[in-house]
C-alpha cells in the first residue's frame, strides 16, 4: 500500500472509522507480530503484546498525524510496549526473590483487589473529565511513551505548551482522584 492511501487510512482513522481501522489490524497485524515475536521470543506475550498496540492506536486515534508514517507509529508502539513488558517483568521477578509470600497474600486480597478497581475507576473518571486538549497531551504522555517533543511536533505546539498542560493534568489529577479517596 503506497504513503497517500496509508495516510487516507490514517485520516479516516483519526474520524473513528472502524473500517480503515481493520484495514490497518490486517495490514500490519502479520509484520508487527513477527516483530513482537522476534523480540519476546514468545507468541502468546507478542499476541497480547499485538492487541495492545492496537489498543493504543485506537485510543490515540484523534492525536494521529496523517503525515507522519503509520507504519512507524506502530513499530514505536510496538517497541514501547515491549519494553514496558520487560521492565514489568523485571520488577515482578525482583518482588518474587524478596517476598514471594507477602506478594501474594497482598494481591489475593479480596479487599486490595476491590480498592484497586475502584482507584483505577476514580483515577479513569478523573481523566475523562480532563480539559479535552490537556487529555489528549496526557494520554500521548502516558499511554503512548511520547516525549514532549513528539507530542509538540505532532500538535503543532510548543514543548512549553505541552509541559503547561501536563502539569495541569497531573494537578487536575492529584486533586481529583485524593478528594474521592
Amino acid at each position: 500500500m503506497n504513503d497517500i492511501a496509508l495516510r487516507e487510512l490514517a485520516k479516516r482513522i483519526k474520524a473513528s472509522d472502524p473500517v480503515a481501522f481493520e484495514m490497518v489490524f490486517n495490514l500490519f497485524h502479520d509484520t508487527i507480530f513477527k516483530f513482537l515475536l522476534f523480540k519476546t521470543k514468545d507468541a502468546d506475550t507478542a499476541e497480547d503484546i499485538l492487541q495492545e498496540v492496537f489498543f493504543k492506536l485506537w485510543n490515540a486515534r484523534f492525536t494521529l498525524n496523517e503525515h507522519q508514517s503509520l507504519k512507524n507509529y506502530l513499530y514505536t508502539i510496538a517497541d514501547n510496549q515491549v519494553l514496558n513488558h520487560l521492565r514489568h517483568l523485571k520488577v515482578v521477578q525482583s518482588h518474587l526473590q524478596q517476598k514471594p509470600s507477602r506478594l501474594f497474600s497482598v494481591i489475593d486480597n479480596p479487599q486490595f483487589i476491590l480498592e484497586e478497581k475502584e482507584w483505577k475507576l476514580k483515577l479513569m473518571n478523573a481523566i475523562d473529565n480532563l480539559p479535552e486538549k490537556t487529555r489528549i497531551i496526557f494520554l500521548m504522555s502516558r499511554m503512548e511513551d511520547l516525549t514532549y517533543m513528539e507530542i509538540a511536533e505532532r500538535l503543532s505546539l510548543s514543548v512549553k505548551t505541552v509541559e503547561g498542560h501536563m502539569v495541569k493534568a497531573l494537578k487536575l489529577l492529584r486533586q481529583s482522584v485524593s478528594a474521592k479517596l
